[in-house]
């Protein structure tokens, strides 16, 4: 997938976290699980995504509608690999909003 996509379900790779953009103090972490039951299979990392044709934001929404959804990660802003609700107690569910609230972070 070589374009840039705003869903962290596109970013799930492995267990735990997993940094998807860094800034100079913060950085932003895709946290969660996904499980996403489609047809009999239960999809829990990306790559079963592209398995089943999923390969933009607005396949991703249709397969929510027609689906059940058990879990559903999201992004958070960590300030130098630690992870705070002190200075950022926000999700954030677009890649978009995330950067650009850890890039004004990185301003102040």
């Amino acid at each position: 997938m070589t374009k840039k996509l705003e869903n962290p379900e596109f970013y799930v790779n492995c267990d735990g976290g997993e940094y998807v953009w860094h800034g100079t103090r913060f950085s932003v972490v895709r946290q969660g699980e996904m499980r996403i039951l489609h047809n009999d299979d239960i999809i829990v990392y990306s790559d079963r995504l592209e398995y089943h044709g999923i390969t933009t934001d607005e396949q991703l929404e249709k397969l929510y509608q027609d689906n059940k959804v058990i879990h559903n990660p999201w992004y958070e802003i960590e300030e130098n690999g630690v992870e705070s609700d002190d200075f950022a107690p926000d999700v954030y569910h677009t890649l978009t909003e995330a950067i650009a609230a850890a890039t004004e972070m990185e301003s102040n």
